[in-house]
């Protein structure tokens, strides 16, 4: 016979057996079931990590010397430290003034144009357009025309022809940047010494006279005059160039582009990109001629239904107005200002678009343009 106690400790003996019993169960599907704890992951060596601006070559490698060596360098495909000594270098080996330059600039233009960043490089965009815009600047002739016949082309995108008219502006302002010293004092010429070496050994030097002489007589018809100082912008040479080929073709439509039908926005940017040429070639002797054409282009465009078109329009004309001589411009401009004169009142007070008629007002105010009855 068992007692009460006994009873109820084999009781709780049995319900704790159970429970113990129970717990493991439970563990033991807690453990089958999920999952086991990660490993501590192995470190590899990476070396793309390191692919940056700071990144240096390995051994045995070095960057490229000649323009034909840096085109196979952006062309590779396969192997990166080619490629990327190739894109770094490429802007410096430029801006040296290489004699095979003329040679190579078109086609490297037209490499860097179509290259992708097939190898993920850091800063791939402005260390490309830097290259481009160097390349522009040292060779404006053949790289602009280059980018202006580019930029009508089927094969490019949208993003590529703004990418164009970013590269000709930058290369535009750092020609207009560039001064050429007009004239030199004469006493800032390099003097041609002549070196005498007399009987008795000795040497004299001697410095040629600056009179102008006539035998053995010296005539002095009037004082001697220093030559003509200043500089002058290397843009302007080059003015014709970026803008013709350009606001010749405003109107040319593709399969994969159409600007004045659907491209508002690159329509607005080569506008807006006329208007900085206009601006930077403001001494220069093709001025009035681009200032009539972007006149007419601005009176062929007025009524464009996209504001962000006449807001180019309308700084387009400040820029003409503002840098290009009146009297100049009339020389040359078929149409009549009074037209232009009387769309910009209108604009600025039944525009619908807020900013076209805060542009359209200051330009009203400045008086730049002829008076409207």
């Amino acid at each position: 016979m068992h007692t009460d106690d006994e009873l109820s400790s084999d009781t709780e003996s049995e319900d704790s057996d159970d429970m113990s019993s129970e717990a493991e169960d439970e563990t033991a599907y807690v453990d089958t079931h999920l999952p086991l704890p990660p490993k501590p992951l192995t470190p590899y060596d990476l070396p793309d990590e390191t692919r940056g601006p700071g990144y240096k070559l390995p051994e045995g490698e070095s960057a490229p010397l000649y323009l034909g060596e840096f085109m196979k360098g952006l062309q590779e495909r396969e192997k990166y430290d080619v490629h990327y000594a190739a894109l770094l270098n490429l802007e410096k080996a430029v801006r040296r003034n290489d004699p095979s330059l003329m040679l190579h600039a078109v086609e490297l233009t037209s490499v860097l144009i179509h290259l992708t960043n097939r190898f993920a490089v850091d800063n791939f965009v402005e260390v490309r357009d830097s290259c481009l815009v160097a390349l522009l600047a040292n060779c404006p002739e053949r790289v602009s025309a280059y980018l202006t016949r580019a930029f009508f082309e089927e094969e490019h995108s949208l993003t590529s022809r703004h990418n164009m008219l970013s590269i000709l502006v930058k290369g535009a302002h750092e020609l207009a940047t560039k001064k050429k010293e007009l004239g030199q004092a004469p006493e800032d010429r390099p003097q041609i010494l002549d070196v005498r070496r007399l009987a008795d050994g000795t040497t004299v030097t001697m410095k040629p006279s600056q009179d102008p002489t006539l035998g053995t007589v010296v005539k002095r018809f009037r004082p001697t005059q220093r030559a003509a100082e200043g500089t002058v912008s290397e843009f302007n040479k080059f003015a014709g160039t970026f803008f013709f080929p350009l606001a010749a073709r405003y109107d040319r439509s593709g399969r994969t582009f159409d600007l004045v039908g659907r491209d508002f926005p690159l329509l607005s940017a080569l506008i807006t990109s006329l208007g900085t040429f206009v601006e930077l070639a403001r001494n220069a002797l093709v001025a009035p001629q681009m200032g009539a054409a972007m006149l007419e282009l601005v009176m062929a465009l007025w009524k464009h239904k996209d504001a962000r078109v006449r807001r180019s329009l309308l700084f387009a004309l400040s820029r003409v107005l503002l840098n290009v001589r009146m009297d100049l411009l009339l020389q040359w401009f078929v149409g009549d200002l009074e037209d232009i004169s009387r769309w910009v009142f209108t604009m600025s007070k039944a525009d619908t678009d807020a900013e076209c008629r805060r542009l359209s007002a200051a330009l009203v105010q400045s008086k730049m343009l002829p008076a409207t009855n």
